[in-house]
C-alpha cells in the first residue's frame, strides 16, 4: 500500500475515531477516488486510533474531556459503539445520497458510562465534521455540493477547541471541526419561559373548566350578567355546539365559501409538506429537483392559487358584510374604521400569538433527532428577531427572506389590505346606491390598472427583487373578490334567469379557465427557472386575474342557485364544520410539517407516495390542534366581540331614542 493510501486511512481513522479494519472494507471505493488536499492529510495522517489514546494516556489531561477520553479508551465495547455512530466517508450511495449524513443518533445518545465518578455521555452531533467536497475528485458527471456535512459522536464534554488542543492541530483546520448542533440524551434544560408557559397553560385549562362547568349549570337559569358572559365564551359545551352547528344557508350566507376554503386548506398543507422535503436528508438527491422543475409537480408548485383562492374570499366577505348597512354619512363611516381594526387585529392575533409562544417555548422539548434542536432554534431565533414585525404584520416586506412562520406572511398581506380597503370601501358604501354602474366601473379601472398593470410594471422594472411575498402583487385578486361581494350584495334581490345550456356553458368555461391558469401558472415558473429571468413574475399577477374570474363564477352560480351538484358537494355540513377550522389549521399546519422533518433520523426516500403520506399526516394532526385552537383561542374571542358588538349597536339605539 502506498503512502498516500496510508495516509488516508489515517485521516479516515482521525474523523471518526476509527480503526483501519473498520474501514478496509470501503477500500475499493476509496480507490476510485483521487484525494488531493494534502495539506489537510499530510496534518492527520499521522495519527492512528492507538497514537490517539496513547497520547491521551501521557498528557494525563486533566481537563473534563481527557478524562472522558481516557475513560473511553479504557472500554473497548463503548468505544467501538461511538466510532459506529459517527458518519463514515465515503458512505453508502455517496453518488446520490444528499451531501447530509446523520450517523446513528440513537446509537449515539445511549452511550451512559459512569466510572470514577465521572459520567460519560455520548454527544452527536450534526454536521460535526464538514468537509470541502473539493476534496474528492470524482470521475464521475455527478455534480456534489459544495461541502459534505457529517455527523459526529464524541463524549460529551469534548469541544472541538479540546480535540483540537489534544492533537495539535493547526488553527487554520479548525473550521473543520464544530458542536453547533449537538444532543444528548439528556436534551435540553427547560427555561423560566418554559415554565411560565405550562403555569400559563394549566391557568386557562382552569378557566375552561370553570367556564364549562358553569355553563352547564346555568344553561336552566335566566340570567344575563358579566359571569354568564364570560361562561358562554369559554365554555366548550357553548364552543363545541357552534363549531358543529350547520345552516341550509340564506341570502346572508354564501355558503360555497366553506368548501373552497377547504379545498384550499388541503391543496397549501399538500403543497408545504412537498416544499420542505428539502429539509430533510434523502437518499435520492436528483429527484426533488427533476420532480419540481417538471410538469409531474403541477398541482403542488401552483399552491399560491389556493392561496389567492383565500385573498379572493377575503375582499368578497369585506364588501358582502361591510355593505349590509350603508349610511351616508362620511363622518360615521369614518368613526367605524378604528373598530374595524381593532376588531380585526384582536380576531387574529390572540391566536397567532398563542403558536408564536409555543414555537418559542416548549415546542423544542416536544421531540428529538439530529435536526430537530438546531432547526427549532433557528426558527425559534427568527421569531425572536422579527417579533415586532411579525406582531404588525409588516413581516412579508421587512424580512421577507428571514421570517418567523414563513407561512404566516399571507396574514401580513391580507391584514394589510384591510388597512388600505377603507380608501375604496367608503365611497363604494356612500355612492353604491344611487350609481351602481359607474362605482362598478371604476372599480374594474381600479383593477385593470392599480391592481394589475402598475404590479406588472413593477416587476418588470425591479425584477432582481426575489420577494414572493409582496402584498401589493395580490392587489388584483383581493378586489375582484371585492367587486363580486359589491355586485352581490347590490344585487341579492335580483333573479337571473339562464337556461341549462348557458349555465352549462358558462361552468365549462370557467373550469377550463380554472383549469389552464393552474397549467399556465407552472409553464411560468418553468420559464423562469431555465431562463433565470425573474421579468417572468409579472405573467404570475395577470394569471390571478383569470383564477378570480374563474372563482367568480364558481361562487356567483352556486350562490345563485346555478351550482348543481358542485354546490351541493362544496355546502354539506362536513365542509361547513371544517371551513370553521381553516384559520387555525392554517397557522398550526406548520408545526406538524417542521416535526415531521426535523426529527428523521435516516435519509428518507423523496417520492410522490411518501409526500402524500405525510401530508395525509400532516392534515390529520393539523385537524386536532385547529379544532383545539378554535375552541380555546378563537371562538371566545368571537363570543365577547359579538357581546361588544351588540353592546355598541344598544347604546347607539338608546342615544338616538332619547334625542328623539
Amino acid at each position: 500500500m502506498d503512502i498516500k493510501m496510508k495516509r488516508i486511512y489515517s485521516f479516515l481513522i482521525f474523523l471518526f475515531l476509527s480503526d483501519i479494519s473498520l474501514v478496509k472494507c470501503q477500500e475499493s471505493i476509496i480507490g476510485m477516488l483521487n484525494i488531493t488536499g494534502n495539506d489537510i492529510l499530510d496534518v492527520l495522517a499521522q495519527f492512528t486510533l492507538e497514537d490517539i489514546c496513547e497520547t491521551i494516556k501521557n498528557n494525563q489531561e486533566d481537563s473534563l474531556c481527557g478524562k472522558q477520553l481516557s475513560i473511553l479508551c479504557d472500554n473497548e465495547n463503548v468505544l467501538l459503539q461511538m466510532v459506529d455512530a459517527n458518519s463514515k466517508i465515503p458512505y453508502t450511495g455517496l453518488f446520490v445520497r444528499t451531501n447530509l449524513d446523520l450517523g446513528s443518533y440513537d446509537e449515539c445518545i445511549d452511550i451512559d458510562l459512569t466510572e470514577d465518578d465521572i459520567r460519560l455521555l455520548g454527544k452527536h452531533c450534526t454536521g460535526g465534521l464538514i468537509l470541502p467536497s473539493e476534496l474528492f475528485n470524482l470521475e464521475t458527471n455527478v455534480s456534489l455540493h459544495d461541502y459534505y456535512v457529517l455527523s459526529t459522536c464524541v463524549p460529551n464534554a469534548c469541544t472541538p477547541k479540546d480535540l483540537i488542543n489534544l492533537l495539535n492541530i493547526p488553527e487554520e483546520y479548525a473550521p473543520l471541526l464544530n458542536d453547533f448542533a449537538c444532543s444528548t440524551k439528556q436534551g435540553l434544560p427547560m427555561q423560566w419561559q418554559d415554565y411560565t408557559f405550562l403555569a400559563f397553560s394549566l391557568l386557562i385549562c382552569l378557566n375552561i373548566l370553570v367556564a364549562t362547568l358553569s355553563d352547564i349549570y346555568l344553561a336552566s337559569k335566566v340570567s344575563n350578567n358579566g359571569f354568564r358572559l364570560f361562561a358562554k365564551a369559554f365554555s366548550l359545551a357553548h364552543n363545541g355546539k357552534q363549531l358543529l352547528k350547520t345552516s341550509k344557508g340564506s341570502v346572508e350566507q354564501i355558503q360555497v365559501i366553506h368548501g373552497l376554503r377547504v379545498i384550499s386548506m388541503a391543496w397549501v398543507i399538500l403543497g408545504h409538506t412537498f416544499s420542505t422535503f428539502i429539509n430533510a436528508p434523502g437518499i435520492n438527491r436528483s429527484y426533488l429537483k427533476e420532480f419540481e422543475w417538471s410538469r409531474k409537480s403541477t398541482h403542488i408548485t401552483s399552491l399560491h392559487l389556493a392561496v389567492d383562492t383565500f385573498f379572493f374570499l377575503s375582499g368578497l366577505l369585506l364588501a358582502y358584510q361591510y355593505l349590509k348597512q350603508k349610511p351616508t354619512s362620511l363622518l360615521v363611516h369614518l368613526k367605524r374604521i378604528p373598530l374595524m381594526y381593532f376588531q380585526r387585529y384582536v380576531r387574529l392575533t390572540p391566536v397567532v400569538a398563542s403558536a408564536f409562544i409555543i414555537l418559542t417555548t416548549v415546542f423544542m422539548h416536544t421531540g428529538n433527532g439530529p435536526l430537530f434542536y438546531a432547526g427549532i432554534q433557528s426558527e425559534k431565533d427568527r421569531c425572536l428577531k422579527h417579533w415586532l414585525a411579525f406582531f404588525t404584520y409588516t413581516q412579508n416586506y421587512v424580512a421577507p427572506e428571514d421570517m418567523c412562520m414563513a407561512h404566516t406572511w399571507y396574514l401580513s398581506a391580507d391584514w394589510q389590505l384591510f388597512l388600505i380597503s377603507p380608501i375604496i370601501l367608503i365611497p363604494v358604501a356612500i355612492l353604491i346606491k344611487t350609481h351602481f354602474k359607474w362605482i362598478m366601473g371604476h372599480l374594474l379601472i381600479f383593477n385593470l390598472l392599480v391592481g394589475t398593470a402598475l404590479p406588472m410594471v413593477l416587476k418588470m422594472f425591479y425584477h432582481n427583487s426575489s420577494n414572493l411575498f409582496e402584498t401589493h402583487t395580490r392587489l388584483n385578486v383581493y378586489f375582484m373578490g371585492f367587486m363580486l361581494g359589491v355586485y352581490m350584495r347590490e344585487k341579492q334581490d335580483s333573479k337571473w334567469r339562464l337556461s341549462k345550456a348557458t349555465n352549462l356553458l358558462f361552468w365549462v368555461t370557467a373550469l377550463l379557465i380554472l383549469i389552464a391558469t393552474t397549467l399556465a401558472y407552472k409553464e411560468v415558473q418553468l420559464a423562469r427557472y431555465y431562463d433565470n429571468d425573474f421579468t417572468y413574475d409579472m405573467y404570475f399577477v395577470l394569471l390571478r386575474v383569470f383564477w378570480s374570474l374563474g372563482l367568480a363564477w364558481v361562487i356567483f352560480a352556486c350562490h345563485s342557485g346555478y351550482g348543481g351538484f358542485v354546490n351541493q358537494m362544496l355546502t354539506t355540513p362536513t365542509m361547513q364544520v371544517l371551513s370553521k377550522l381553516t384559520f387555525c389549521m392554517y397557522i398550526t399546519h406548520a408545526c406538524p410539517i417542521l416535526y415531521l422533518r426535523l426529527t428523521v433520523k435516516a435519509p428518507i426516500e423523496y417520492s410522490q407516495l411518501n409526500g402524500y403520506k405525510d401530508a395525509i399526516f400532516a392534515y390529520i394532526v393539523s385537524l386536532v390542534l385547529s379544532a383545539l385552537w378554535t375552541l380555546v383561542f378563537e371562538s371566545p374571542l368571537i363570543v365577547l366581540l359579538k357581546e361588544l358588538m351588540r353592546s355598541k349597536t344598544s347604546k347607539q339605539e338608546n342615544i338616538q331614542n332619547s334625542i328623539k
